[in-house]
């Protein structure tokens, strides 16, 4: 759906996310590294306190994948997941500074590189295989600057309209 042809409530929606979305990598990108972890916990406990049906669902899921925790661990794991996902975010954003490092949090082992040498200097590849968990996207970037050839593949957008719908390789 393109912007004209949304209704003026959605454009407004639509148009201040952006904003908030714009002038918060500008904020991210200004502040002292150092800070990234801090603030990133303090977004995750601001999305918790704020946006009540992820919390909800959150705390119903987990209660699916830990029946054996009360509720108050379950609510106490959610709040360590929001807090987590808020770190990753702007560890993330860091990316997006060119002076920036990806190993600045994020390292490989001496092990896990000659494994890697060994396995392409035969012949071949290897596949890391990982989901939405933890900051998959800065170990990308790691592979990348340490001279692996990298090659990310997804699964098309359930969201995209159907014409829109491809395959990600």
């Amino acid at each position: 759906m393109s912007r004209s042809t949304w209704a003026r409530r959605q454009r407004w929606k639509n148009d201040a996310i952006h904003f908030a979305a714009r002038h918060a990598i500008e904020l991210g990108l200004a502040l002292p590294r150092a800070w990234l972890p801090a603030v990133g916990a303090a977004v995750g406990r601001v999305a918790l306190a704020l946006l009540s049906d992820a919390r909800r669902r959150t705390i119903e899921n987990l209660s699916i994948v830990h029946p054996e925790l009360d509720r108050g661990h379950r609510v106490a794991l959610a709040r360590d997941i929001f807090r987590t996902l808020g770190e990753n975010l702007t560890d993330t954003l860091a990316l997006l500074d060119p002076t920036e490092s990806p190993d600045r949090t994020l390292g490989i082992t001496s092990d896990s590189i000659a494994t890697l040498e060994l396995a392409l200097g035969e012949g071949r590849g290897v596949v890391y295989a990982t989901c939405h968990l933890g900051p998959w996207e800065r170990m990308a970037a790691l592979l990348a600057e340490r001279g692996f050839p990298t090659v990310s593949a997804g699964l098309r957008d359930r969201n995209a309209p159907i014409s829109r719908r491809k395959r990600v390789v």
